[in-house]
């Protein structure tokens, strides 16, 4: 089995080791690994996190004993093409360890694979009927004052932020989400 180019990666483990590291690139994987990728590979027993320094690679790997990266752990790349330069840089003018750059580089959320948060953000699709919006005050106003107030808003607003402002529960929104508003 021949393995092209493009299908070889090179990964700095954020583990201690100090270089580069051949990985094979998964079916499952291609098209989503790019320079600076943090991505979860493989390394003894163990699994580790790493960042692709490089697509491609020089070193010759002996058949049979080429490792697949496991994930893409985050969809974008935590290091961009210009601070995979600075990277190297640093590398060689401070003769620094792979392992210290990238850790001064790399908030240690994002070392540890933490996920980008999620925000969520409301906003009216349709207003009810004012009969329906009448009901809707009697028998759950929560639900009505945060309709009317995100119905007053121009832009989407950030569903956690209002909903702790206006002091009201994640069911009452879910509820309103429910029902299609």
């Amino acid at each position: 089995m021949s393995v092209l180019p493009e299908d070889l990666v090179e990964v700095v483990p954020i583990s201690g080791f100090d270089k580069a590291l051949a990985y094979g690139v998964p079916a499952t994987c291609r098209g989503r690994v790019v320079l600076g990728s943090l991505v979860r590979i493989p390394i003894r027993r163990r699994q580790e996190m790493g960042i692709v320094t490089r697509i491609g690679s020089d070193e010759v790997v002996p058949p049979g004993k080429l490792k697949l990266l496991l994930e893409v752990v985050q969809e974008l790349p935590v290091l961009t093409p210009e601070l995979i330069q600075l990277y190297r840089w640093i590398l060689h003018y401070y003769a620094a360890t792979p392992e210290s750059v990238l850790e001064t580089m790399i908030p240690s959320v994002i070392r540890r694979g933490m996920r980008p948060q999620k925000r969520r953000y409301l906003k009216v699709l349709k207003m009810p009927d004012p009969e329906a919006l009448a009901a809707l005050e009697k028998r759950a106003p929560k639900q009505a004052a945060l309709l009317s107030f995100l119905n007053q808003q121009i832009t989407p607003v950030q569903r956690a932020l209002i909903l702790k402002r206006m002091k009201i529960g994640v069911a009452a929104c879910q509820a309103l989400v429910t029902k299609g508003y």
